[in-house]
């Protein structure tokens, strides 16, 4: 089964990246995903993660202390990860539509001006907001992750509390 997620992904990043192209916006896109207001929302989802990974690891059992500890390095370790999957994610949220709507309409001219518009603005509420939804469910998905692969499916009661 995850294969075929991490496949579907793949198809969906190659669309998103057609339509880039198709539109002539590839290079606007790679600016926008290095713009401060981009880099901050990573960088704070990212920081936050790694607070909440830290506060479960700190109240691991005895006995899954050291997992718990080993799968909070991996991920510690791991913000070109997490920065690259964003990256990926983001194209994908954006691209897809895109591309479904060249193979509809083909108004490749009135779309490449649509996107340029929403993206090249220094502080785009559009980018601001899929940029959030991203990173919350990224957020989401580690902690599961984490949560699954360091306590299984019997996860302590104090690893969960505030």
């Amino acid at each position: 089964m995850s294969e075929n997620i991490m496949e579907k992904a793949n198809e969906f990043l190659s669309q998103a990246e057609y339509a880039f192209n198709r539109l002539g916006i590839s290079e606007n896109i790679e600016a926008l995903l290095e713009t401060d207001q981009v880099v901050y929302t990573v960088d704070r989802a990212y920081n936050a993660c790694v607070e909440v990974l830290r506060d479960m690891t700190r109240k691991a059992p005895k006995a899954m202390a050291e997992v718990a500890e080993n799968n909070f390095q991996t991920f510690q370790n791991g913000k070109a990860n997490f920065v690259s999957d964003f990256k990926a994610n983001f194209k994908r949220v954006v691209g897809v539509p895109l591309f479904y709507n060249l193979q509809m309409s083909g108004d490749e001219e009135k779309m490449r001006n649509s996107i340029l518009l929403n993206i090249q603005s220094g502080e785009s509420v559009e980018v601001k907001i899929a940029a959030k939804q991203i990173v919350d469910k990224m957020v989401m998905d580690i902690t599961k992750d984490y949560l699954l692969s360091t306590y299984g499916n019997v996860i302590p009661a104090e690893v969960l509390s505030i």
